[in-house]
């Protein structure tokens, strides 16, 4: 075999490549079906993430939207061929490739046999996974409410673990260095959206602040599997072990009406979000049987406009969203109903896991907390334009994560200067760290 650039998944072993389960898919020709490969293969949009079984390192392909329901595991020396996959080479010429580089002709159906896998599994933009979409949305939108999906999972499902789950939280969040309590019940808050069993207590610690039951809560979440649109809401009530949040419907329609089609284009990302789920189920904690509703609302990423510069003011569909939110803020504080505005937001995401070269020691962690704190106190300033400024002024290096959500937020609410309520900074066993706040203003 001669020398080649592209090493072909197996290694040594033309055609050797590895399952879900880390068994060799064979490498031979797949059978015939009905319907056909596609033409030009394109990867979606999906997470890669290196995993080690037997002293081999591994690709596993994970699709956050949930389309793909199986992630699946193939050899690291596939990521050249990976690559190719974006839709602009002809499967045809991309086998006709590697039998060129590597001398082996079976080595163009191992190709065939890894694209055949890719779409069976619903990893490329193909027939297939357009009609495990539709299926999909079509399935969510039946459903009459948006179940509570982490419970059992984030947090106990029965009622009496959670109760004690959560009493549990809120006892560690009174022992957090305490805060001054404001004059007046807060405007808007900001809690963290991470698993409750890492950064509850920050979490609760939000909530803490609050007095009086809201009438309307506009929760905005960050759309973690969102790629298509930049925001997404949806009219569905929240289920949590504690029993169901009403969404204000009215509200919903109205913003729907205000932004078009594009703003429940996505809504199936609320299906399996957390970041939303996470401020449902304290809000319900918190108030009980009260009459409160929420206006749910996902926020996808920022990373367009950092990278090319530009403003969020400069983007049409973010202006006409924040118009809408504040008319409707204002005829509810009209119509007598209170109002709270709620950012469901982490902070940094640092390490070996998001791909950094960096040792969590005293040092780092010590230079991350700086570089927090002043994207925090540019939001404590109530001001969105700040906060945006001093998250995009470093091109979002430690990829904060509620960058958009925290925005809107303060678009909509304008509340004026707020308070640093907590900050933490959790480490993981893979040399990394992600951070969190609880904010509240005033």
């Amino acid at each position: 075999m001669s020398d080649s650039k592209i090493i072909l998944p197996g290694g040594g072993k033309p055609g050797g490549l590895v399952g879900p389960d880390g068994r060799p898919i064979s490498s031979e020709p797949p059978a015939p079906e009905a319907d056909a490969l596609p033409t030009h293969p394109r990867l979606r949009a999906v997470e890669i993430e290196e995993a080690n079984e037997g002293g081999r390192t591994l690709l596993v392909l994970v699709d956050p939207s949930g389309i793909a329901p199986q992630a699946l595991a193939i050899a690291a020396e596939a990521m050249p061929v990976l690559m190719l996959l974006d839709g602009s080479v002809a499967l045809d010429d991309l086998i006709d490739l590697i039998v060129r580089e590597t001398g082996d002709p079976r080595a163009g159906e191992s190709v065939r046999t890894l694209v055949k896998e890719l779409d069976q599994r619903l990893f490329l933009e193909s027939p297939r996974y357009e009609a495990a979409k539709t299926a999909a949305r079509e399935a969510y939108r039946a459903q009459p409410t948006r179940p509570a999906v982490l419970a059992g999972i984030s947090y106990p499902a029965g009622q009496p673990e959670l109760d004690t789950f959560l009493a549990e939280l809120e006892e560690a969040a009174r022992k957090l260095p305490a805060v001054p309590k404001a004059h007046a019940q807060p405007t808007a808050l900001a809690a963290p959206h991470i698993d409750l069993r890492r950064g509850g207590a920050v979490m609760a610690r939000a909530y803490q602040e609050l007095g009086d039951a809201p009438s309307v809560v506009f929760v905005f979440g960050t759309g973690h599997t969102m790629v298509e649109e930049p925001f997404a809401i949806t009219a569905k009530p929240f289920e949590t072990p504690l029993g169901r949040v009403e969404t204000d419907v009215e509200t919903v329609r109205a913003l729907e009406a205000a932004c078009g089609p594009s703003l429940t284009a996505e809504e199936m990302a609320h299906r399996d979000e957390h970041s939303i789920e996470f401020q449902a189920l304290l809000l319900k904690r918190r108030f009980g049987d009260a009459p409160l509703s929420i206006v749910p609302l996902l926020c996808g990423g920022f990373h367009g406009l950092v990278r090319y510069e530009r403003k969020p003011t400069e983007e049409p569909r973010v202006e006409t969203l924040a118009a809408a939110l504040i008319a409707e803020a204002e005829r509810l504080a009209r119509a007598g109903r209170r109002v709270l505005f709620v950012a469901g937001v982490d902070l940094s995401h640092v390490g070996a896991r998001f791909g950094d070269a960096l040792d969590m020691d005293e040092p780092t962690l010590t230079d991350l907390e700086a570089k927090d704190r002043a994207a925090i106190d540019a939001a404590l300033t109530g001001d969105a334009a700040a906060w945006f400024d001093a998250v995009a002024r470093n091109g979002d290096a430690t990829r904060i994560c509620g960058f958009a959500p925290m925005y809107m937020m303060l678009r909509a609410a304008r509340p004026g200067p707020g308070r640093l309520l907590a900050y933490e900074q959790s480490l993981e066993e893979t040399a990394s760290v992600v951070t969190y706040a609880s904010l509240a203003w005033p």
